[in-house]
């Protein structure tokens, strides 16, 4: 069963180039998230017999297919015009690759793809300005024993029977709205700008419709309910930026 998922993995990254077929990145797509799914049911049967290490290993798995998985979407969308969905996927890719750095599973080449994912980041999409909401936790429990997050032993990112334990937030407030360098997730984005008395999008710069006050942007971002919104940012008379949630 193992080898078979890694021939399966194997056999997806020739299909990792735009150029590639899209039909049969399409197939390649379905076949990933098919390995993720009958991962699913091998880490129920590790989790039944105490398995915890075989658990984690079928998370690694499907950790690796969901970014290859990922990618191929994301080279699907950028040839259907698509490229706000693209980048969305790319995002999807890095995050999994990530998470199964995380892993320290027996993954050869994990963090060489992780850098071939952030070339591709610079070179096929333009530079992104990203958005963080910054919040204030004051009650929140873990994701694994469901007990308040504070007095449990798991620590988030890390993972448990097959899982990535998790700090799940019961009372948050936001606190402010800021443009960062290294966002916490790298979807909050301006994704339109203003240009030359123009709203133009940020990543195809496509004139928008939208009417869009000079030095002004819009992007995406987290609500606190977990929940995407729109937001704009603009500068007043004072020279100061301040920030609203768009309609």
């Amino acid at each position: 069963m193992i080898a078979g998922f890694n021939a399966r993995l194997s056999d997806t990254e020739v299909f990792l180039f735009m150029t590639r077929d899209t039909a049969l990145q399409r197939d390649a797509v379905v076949d990933m998230r098919a390995l993720e799914e009958e991962a699913e049911w091998v880490k129920a049967d590790c989790n039944k017999a105490g398995d915890e290490t075989g658990a984690n290993l079928m998370l690694a798995f499907q950790c690796a297919a969901d970014s290859y998985a990922e990618e191929l979407q994301m080279w699907i969308a950028l040839k259907s015009d698509q490229p706000d969905d693209a980048w969305n996927h790319l995002v999807g890719a890095q995050e999994a690759n990530d998470a199964l750095l995380r892993l320290k599973a027996p993954f050869g080449a994990v963090e060489r793809r992780g850098g071939r994912l952030l070339q591709l980041e610079g070179l096929v999409f333009p530079p992104q300005a990203f958005i963080s909401a910054g919040c204030i936790v004051e009650a929140s429990y873990c994701s694994v024993c469901k007990s308040d997050y504070d007095a449990c032993h798991h620590i988030a990112g890390r993972a448990y029977r097959g899982r990535f334990a998790s700090q799940i937030p019961v009372k948050i407030r936001g606190d402010h709205v800021a443009l960062v360098d290294v966002p916490a997730d790298k979807r909050c984005r301006a994704t339109l700008i203003s240009h030359e008395g123009r709203a133009r999008s940020k990543m195809t710069w496509r004139v928008s419709d939208k009417p869009l006050a000079e030095s002004s942007m819009e992007g995406i971002f987290m609500s606190l309910g977990g929940r995407w919104g729109r937001i704009r940012f603009g500068t007043g008379e004072s020279g100061k930026r301040s920030w609203r949630i768009a309609d």
